[in-house]
């Protein structure tokens, strides 16, 4: 059973892959053409980058943990995923 979960697991973190690959393409694309129109588009990219990187260490968290490895890099991971986020907060107040 735990291994269909963690296969589980690790399906769902490509589809989103995908899905946030996607949309920081586009989202890139358009506040490079233009980037007085869609300044916040910079926010939203950090934003999903470090949304991307917390649910990338949550799936290695749990992964380690089920092993009973150390959990050290998957916790590196979320403060790097926080550290986005953070950028993602003063990028937004800045384009106030």
């Amino acid at each position: 059973m735990k291994g269909s979960l963690i296969s589980q697991n690790h399906f769902w973190l490509d589809v989103l892959h995908v899905f946030v690959g996607i949309a920081v393409t586009v989202l890139a694309v358009f506040a490079f053409l233009s980037p007085e129109e869609y300044p916040f588009f910079f926010s939203l990219i950090f934003g999903l980058a470090g949304l991307l990187t917390l649910v990338n260490g949550q799936v290695r968290f749990t992964a380690l943990r089920l092993a009973h490895r150390k959990k050290g890099s998957a916790v590196v991971v979320m403060l790097l995923g926080a550290i986005l986020l953070g950028l993602c907060a003063v990028s937004a107040v800045v384009m106030l």
